[in-house]
């Protein structure tokens, strides 16, 4: 009888411990789904091929003036207006990276631009917000894309890139980082393509957190449905691990060689004869 109390004894503290166990990995399993999630909808990632924009990311607003085609998302408005989109977003780290594809078929102006949010306050980007946006479209013939400061109703330009680089329909990648210190830096490729340069920078610190990105756009009738946006990302700093390679070399004459590299590289770097052999 004493042998047969001790086994269970044994038995009972051997379940309690695999209960333990079983808790325990549950609790785990639970908070790695939990944080996941929190992942996921913290961060912001559409190429739109789904077609659908209900599906996450959910995207609010004037979503009935837009529709997938062709890989992007399209205006697909009439007359003279102005039309958003708008998705949550709240992730915070200490360097943030956004990254988007606009095309404009048109020539912009005051009365035809778009806008790209980086910070909102508010899912209702036509009011007042307190946060960040690319504008895409100004007056006169030196358009530029410029990254602007809303407070309230209140705009501060803080820097631009290339003047005249949009002055015409345009299709362009960009990269925004903003580092520790509310560091910001401009990216960009005007052939949409990955070659990014940086075509400006500024420190600014007054708003911190934010609730929304998005998109929105002021046009006219004729430029109803040539707003285009593509390859959204909002989250982590991506950090490029790939160097430069050469793809060929070649003697140009008896004290030049031609170098062409796989991407753009430093020119300070690159023109240093102590970094080739």
């Amino acid at each position: 009888m004493f042998i047969y109390r001790l086994i269970a004894f044994r038995h009972h503290s051997f379940a309690l411990v695999m209960k333990k166990e079983l808790f325990v990995c549950r609790l785990v399993i639970l908070w790695m789904c939990f944080s996941s999630s929190l992942w996921v909808n913290a961060q912001v990632i559409d190429d739109f091929s789904d077609g659908d924009l209900s599906l996450v990311p959910a995207w609010v607003g004037d979503t009935g003036q837009f529709v997938v085609s062709g890989g992007f998302l399209q205006l697909n408005s009439t007359g003279s207006d102005s039309s958003f989109v708008a998705t949550s977003c709240n992730f915070i780290s200490d360097t943030m990276e956004w990254r988007v594809k606009v095309k404009m078929s048109f020539s912009p102006s005051t009365s035809n631009y778009a806008r790209y949010y980086l910070f909102a306050d508010d899912s209702n980007l036509e009011g007042p917000q307190h946060g960040y946006f690319l504008q895409f479209g100004e007056s006169g013939s030196a358009d530029a894309i410029v990254l602007y400061k809303q407070d309230g109703w209140s705009l501060t330009p803080l820097c631009r890139g290339a003047d005249s680089a949009i002055a015409n329909s345009f299709f362009v990648n960009i990269k925004m980082l903003r580092y520790p210190g509310s560091l910001w830096k401009m990216y960009i490729d005007y052939s949409a393509g990955e070659n990014f340069v940086m075509e400006g920078s500024v420190v600014d610190a007054q708003f911190n957190s934010f609730s929304f990105v998005g998109f929105k756009t002021v046009y006219t009738s004729s430029n109803a449905n040539k707003f285009f946006l593509d390859d959204v990302y909002v989250g982590r700093f991506l950090n490029d691990t790939i160097p430069p390679y050469l793809n060929s070399a070649k003697i140009d004459s008896d004290s030049t060689v031609r170098i062409v590299w796989s991407e753009l590289v430093d020119s300070t770097s690159s023109f240093s004869i102590s970094n080739y052999f």
